[in-house]
């Protein structure tokens, strides 16, 4: 399965945060239920270099397409699904070795 995340203002700070912490929740809640997500901004990234380039975009024309009648724009893709095999878990850092007195490292 394939999802957008889509936000009302692409440039409005807070939105793009916003879209960052579902993104976030959503990836937790998948790997609690057994299944895996991975990002796919390549789309968005397409657009952004269009734009940068001054041409038009099909890509973002599709993207509005794929949005619909939600409205805004969409921010953030991935795709989900049961992984064909079982593959080792990130290796972690204890929290001590990542943050000091004071903020992070």
């Amino acid at each position: 399965m394939y999802a957008l995340l889509a936000v009302r203002d692409l440039h409005d700070r807070r939105g793009q945060l916003l879209a960052g912490a579902r993104w976030q929740r959503i990836h937790l809640q998948l790997t609690e239920m057994g299944l895996s997500a991975q990002p796919m901004n390549q789309l968005m990234e397409i657009v952004d270099r269009d734009r940068r380039l001054l041409r038009p975009s099909p890509t973002a024309e599709l993207l509005q397409r794929w949005v619909g009648a939600a409205g805004g724009h969409a921010t953030f893709a991935f795709r989900l699904g049961y992984a064909p095999r079982s593959v080792p878990h990130s290796p972690r850092r204890p929290l001590q070795a990542v943050v000091k007195a004071g903020g992070l490292r």
